[in-house]
């Protein structure tokens, strides 16, 4: 059984004991942690593939900057000031599902061995 499955059966049963409007604003809450860390990485990663294909200019790192700023605000309010519970674990909920995450990827890569890609390119030459 996978983290997932658990996690689909486990996180709506845990649900049952809240209201819908408070569920849902648990889970959305947390959520939310995730669109963060993914803008987050955009901005980080955007800049530096400019610069690898050497096409970085001012702008890149502006808006990459601007992106980490705007990124920041809402994730320092999460700690600062400190939520009421349970809003204050989330943050750390998240944390360790991508904890987990890491730790599944790490043996899923290695039981598959260095070598072998985990994505197979199916383009054939010549398309787009």
């Amino acid at each position: 059984m996978t983290i997932s499955s658990l996690l689909n059966i486990g996180v709506p049963i845990a649900m049952l004991a809240v209201n819908e409007g408070t569920a849902y604003a648990y889970i959305g809450t947390i959520a939310t942690y995730g669109f963060l860390f993914a803008y987050i990485l955009i901005s980080i990663s955007a800049p530096v593939y400019m610069a690898k294909i050497r096409q970085l200019s001012w702008k890149h790192i502006a808006t990459g900057a601007g992106g980490l700023v705007f990124m920041a605000i809402p994730l320092i309010g999460t700690f600062y000031p400190e939520p009421a519970a349970p809003y204050n674990i989330f943050p750390y909920f998240f944390i360790g599902y991508l904890l987990l995450g890491l730790i599944y990827y790490t043996v899923v890569r290695r039981s598959l061995g260095a070598d072998t890609p985990l994505f197979v390119e199916t383009r054939e030459e010549g398309s787009a």
